[in-house]
């Protein structure tokens, strides 16, 4: 009995101890923890206010969406590569690209909108000519190309990583611009494949990208093509994205695409020395076109009414 009782006295006391000794370590514990808990609390608020304010910058905002949208691209490229290798390169690659990347309209506020596809429903061959403003080319391109249309591109794509090696499945044409006797030969050499193969060209004339109020002067490749295979000229017309994309501006948000397809301008019976003519009508028709769906016309019109005014007044 002395013993137990002991043994509890002792116990007691020692219980005290403990706890009293427990209770002294775990405040300094339970301080870092709070201050800890304090800091990560001021970061997260000042991260979130930061984030909050570069959201309203347009620089970010631009940068952080055209970012994305590259790499987002790049991201579904690899994601097809391996269904498309499967069946090797080949023009049915390109039917189901369009399915994949169909979703790019809705995830960057891009909308499309297309006046004139009855004039791409005839299955002839044919060389489709359109006006090249940006990498934002590739959705409206994709909505809009016909069946068995292969595009041309400058040799340099085919490197561009895994949306390169899309291309190549895909039986992109190649041209390799530095070197122009090669790049007639291949044009010769399409000009026959086309009518073998019932096969559309779709081909940027204007060389490189431009957004503007107006479009570049052409390349006539293009249209040399048409000549010497005898087939109809498609022009297709997509309207400025200055009014949501613009480089110079950071300017990246929703925004709408019209695209107009003229009707088809004949080749029959034309010869080389009708290319430059021939290249600069259509250039003049698709200018008209695009300056027109644009609203460029309108605007310059009303903009030279005031100045004129101002003018008056002074």
């Amino acid at each position: 009995m002395e013993m137990n009782m002991d043994m509890d006295g002792d116990g007691d006391e020692g219980e005290g101890e403990f706890g009293h000794s427990s209770s002294d370590s775990s405040a300094p514990a339970s301080s870092q923890t709070s201050l800890l808990q304090l800091a990560l609390f001021i970061l997260f608020i000042v991260l979130l206010t930061l984030f909050l304010s570069l959201q309203r910058l347009s620089t970010f905002r631009f940068f952080a969406k055209a970012l994305s949208y590259y790499v987002w691209v790049s991201i579904l490229s690899v994601a097809m590569i391996p269904v498309c290798a499967l069946r090797g390169p080949t023009l049915e690659n390109l039917r189901f690209v369009r399915s994949v990347v169909s979703h790019l309209q809705w995830l960057y506020g891009v909308e499309v909108k297309v006046e004139g596809r009855e004039y791409l429903l005839n299955p002839e061959p044919c060389v489709i000519v359109a006006n090249h403003q940006s990498a934002l080319d590739f959705i409206g391109l994709m909505e809009v190309m016909p069946p068995h249309c292969a595009p041309v591109a400058k040799r340099q794509l085919a490197w561009a990583g895994p949306f390169g090696l899309m291309a190549i499945l895909c039986k992109v044409v190649f041209i390799d611009r530095a070197h122009a006797q090669a790049a007639k030969l291949k044009l010769a050499q399409l000009a026959i494949q086309m009518h073998k193969e019932k096969l559309k060209i779709w081909i940027y004339p204007e060389g490189t990208r431009h957004i503007g109020e107006t479009l570049l002067d052409f390349k006539r490749g293009a249209f040399h093509l048409a000549v010497q295979a005898q087939v109809p000229i498609i022009p297709i017309i997509f309207s400025s994205y200055r009014e949501f994309y613009c480089v110079s501006e950071r300017r990246f948000h929703q925004g709408t695409v019209r695209v107009r397809i003229l009707p088809p301008w004949e080749t029959f019976g034309k010869e080389a020395e009708d290319v430059p003519h021939l290249t600069d009508s259509i250039r003049a028709a698709m200018i008209e076109t695009f300056q027109g769906i644009s609203g460029l016309q309108m605007k310059k019109t009303h903009s030279e009414g005031l100045r004129q005014r101002q003018t008056e007044k002074e």
